[in-house]
């Protein structure tokens, strides 16, 4: 009686333990899928938020050295007589006339050179400087 317990006992367990060795290699191949799925995508959330704050500092720093731009220029042309823009406008002017290659149109430019002063004075005068 006792050795068919055994034989019984050792037939289930040759039929029950590949069983059991199947579910538990396709649990740990299922499990190993699924985290590493999980771990690309904590991965590219991070690298994502990352990307996000190295944005959002480089932004701050162009901002921070735009309106240091901003305030030199603020105070170089608080620095200018109207007159003085009137003349660097003009000198802009007849240079890009010149670049041209034209030898004609830098003298006729350069003989409307007071009515020009007069209305960029004007326009300063109007607008600001």
């Amino acid at each position: 009686m006792e050795t068919k317990k055994r034989i019984g006992i050792v037939s289930i367990a040759t039929i029950v333990a590949p069983i059991i060795v199947i579910i538990l290699v396709l649990g740990t191949i299922f499990t190993g899928r699924h985290a590493s799925g999980d771990t690309e995508k904590a991965v590219r959330n991070v690298t994502l938020l990352f990307m996000n704050e190295l944005a959002n500092r480089r932004e701050q720093v162009v901002a921070s050295k735009l309106n240091g731009y901003i305030n030199d220029l603020d105070v170089a042309v608080g620095l200018l007589s109207k007159e003085e823009a009137a003349e660097l406008a003009f000198a802009f002017h007849h240079g890009m006339t010149l670049t041209g290659g034209n030898s004609i149109l830098p003298l006729i430019y350069s003989s409307f050179k007071v009515p020009c002063t007069a209305l960029w004075i004007r326009f300063c005068r109007k607008y600001g400087v």
